[in-house]
């Protein structure tokens, strides 16, 4: 862990990458029962995505929107990606440095700053919105 200026303030001694034994639909499955959204984090990447593990989304995956990099364009993968109608699509900066935060981001209208209302926006109901990503 580092802190604001980048000075490391805390290691791991072991490693944090390892597989999972569940499927990705019981992880969908497990995020629902607790009330949270599912979101599958930069679908468009070469390495370390659902499509680069599967080479595609099923289409019977349960999300609640999907994540994608600042760098694609949701028409594009639109087209080589069978994707459900109405799919929310947002933008996260995946950040690994400092630096890097909000170097692109999703806008949201939240009728107040609460998870219920950001969930709400990313299933498309109530008075909340996300903002299109193009």
């Amino acid at each position: 862990m580092v802190n604001e200026q980048e000075e490391i303030v805390h290691e791991i001694d072991y490693l944090l990458h390892a597989a999972f034994t569940r499927s990705v639909d019981d992880v969908a499955d497990f995020i629902h029962a607790i009330g949270g959204v599912f979101i599958p984090a930069h679908v468009d990447r070469p390495k370390y995505s659902i499509t680069s593990q599967l080479g595609f989304v099923p289409p019977s995956l349960e999300y609640d929107a999907l994540e994608i990099s600042k760098n694609t364009l949701v028409e594009r993968f639109m087209k080589t990606n069978p994707i459900k109608p109405n799919t929310q699509f947002i933008r996260n900066s995946d950040s690994h440095f400092i630096h890097q935060l909000g170097r692109t981001y999703t806008e949201y209208n939240l009728e107040d700053l609460s998870y219920e209302c950001l969930r709400d926006a990313l299933l498309n109901r109530g008075n909340s919105s996300v903002l299109p990503v193009v």
